[in-house]
């Protein structure tokens, strides 16, 4: 109890216990959330035990079939996620167990429309939405800035390197960076 205080300082360490006291109560499972949390469709989130959530991370799911009584974004236990963290999703997301992720990330299964000249020339709003599973595994260590859009599936204990635009599959072990993305090493 008294490491709080050395490492945060008094009104720090006070701010950590009324977020941890807030956590317990709307999250009893989690580990911490430092507010504020955007959910949306609650409903179709699935939150594993002992998580952690920085501030102001974003959470959206909004299935593409209203019917649909399915989580759509499912994350697993003990996963701790940096500020500002966005997932979004209209069909599926997992995120596997102890997953490390930074500040700023961005995940998604879906766009809107294609590179055709005829939904070129019509507002992105309106183009038809695209979307296509994101898997990823446990224990994956993912840098700040990284975006991980729709299709990609990401192996077991493997790390994304800061500032990385990952647009296709990799399998466990990789080392991914750049932009966009590759892997160069992988065990």
């Amino acid at each position: 109890m008294f490491a709080i205080f050395s490492d945060y300082g008094f009104l720090g360490s006070v701010e950590t216990i009324f977020q941890l006291l807030l956590t317990k109560l709307f999250y009893p499972y989690a580990r911490l959330v430092r507010f504020p949390l955007y959910l949306r469709g609650r409903s179709h989130i699935n939150f594993g035990k002992g998580l952690s959530f920085g501030r102001s991370c974003r959470i959206e799911s909004w299935p593409l079939h209203s019917d649909t009584l399915n989580s759509i974004i499912v994350i697993g236990s003990n996963s701790n996620f940096g500020d500002r963290v966005q997932i979004s999703a209209c069909e599926l997301i997992q995120i596997g167990a102890r997953c490390l992720v930074a500040s700023n990330v961005f995940i998604t299964d879906h766009d809107h429309g294609d590179l055709s000249k005829a939904q070129l020339l019509t507002c992105p709003v309106e183009r038809p939405l695209r979307s296509s599973p994101t898997s990823i595994g446990d224990d994956v260590w993912i840098g700040q800035g990284v975006s991980i859009l729709k299709g990609c599936s990401i192996g077991n204990n493997s790390v994304i390197g800061a500032g990385s635009v990952v647009t296709k599959s990799f399998p466990p072990f990789s080392v991914i960076v750049g932009n966009p993305a590759r892997a160069i090493h992988s065990f």
